[in-house]
């Protein structure tokens, strides 16, 4: 019996075998690539051991501006996906991104980082490929 004729009577059977590709694949059953983004997340501590207070995932290009408390005294960036693509964000001083005082990122060679701060920081906005 041809394995079409197979996969046919397994069909009639189940009720949902295919004998073609799903219209999902097109036809196409290579792998996808991985999918490529920033992650953030601050903290507390200055050492980013503690839990996360606020977090902002899965991002890619710009974020826009985040509020963030005044006891917030690290941030913990990743970056995956295609090499020299990096993750960085930059910490304000206030609510609207303004008067920046520090830039963080995960760069080339590295998939995680965490830096601390000593600023009452109020905002952050972060970039992924920017």
């Amino acid at each position: 019996m041809k394995p079409t004729a197979v996969l046919a009577v397994l069909a009639a059977v189940a009720g949902n075998v295919s004998a073609s590709p799903t219209p999902s694949t097109g036809g196409d059953m290579s792998p996808r690539a991985p999918i490529q983004n920033g992650n953030v997340w601050w903290h507390t501590c200055g050492n980013c051991k503690c839990n996360h207070t606020g977090a902002r995932e899965n991002f890619s290009g710009a974020t826009d501006c985040m509020k963030i408390s005044t006891a917030i005294r690290a941030v913990g960036l990743s970056r995956s996906g295609a090499y020299g693509k990096m993750t960085t964000c930059t910490i304000f001083s206030d609510d609207n991104c303004q008067r920046e005082v520090q830039s963080v990122g995960v760069h080339l060679g590295q998939t995680y980082g965490c830096t601390a701060f000593n600023q009452d920081s109020r905002s952050i906005k972060c970039y992924y490929n920017v």
